[in-house]
């Protein structure tokens, strides 16, 4: 994910609830839950400060699904 402000100023990146970040990177910490992705930008001379934007991405459980594989069809009683 990466944020831009129109004025070509960098963004500042931010986390709340269950992730973090480093920059733009999030990891969600949590099978469940509401990670807020929230970015500034602060502004300098020339422009004003830019409205904080958060976006919420919301985590849910996968469901997971276990397969073999390698084993023999059938063998024998007795035969390894």
């Amino acid at each position: 994910m990466a944020a831009t402000a129109s004025s070509s100023l960098p963004v500042a990146y931010t986390s709340a609830g269950e992730c973090t970040n480093s920059g733009a990177t999030y990891t969600i910490n949590s099978g469940t839950g509401a990670c807020f992705v929230i970015v500034n930008q602060a502004g300098n001379a020339n422009y004003a400060a830019a409205p904080q934007v958060t976006q919420t991405v919301n985590a849910s459980k996968a469901n997971p699904t276990v397969t073999f594989s390698g084993l023999p069809g059938s063998l024998p009683y007795g035969n390894t």
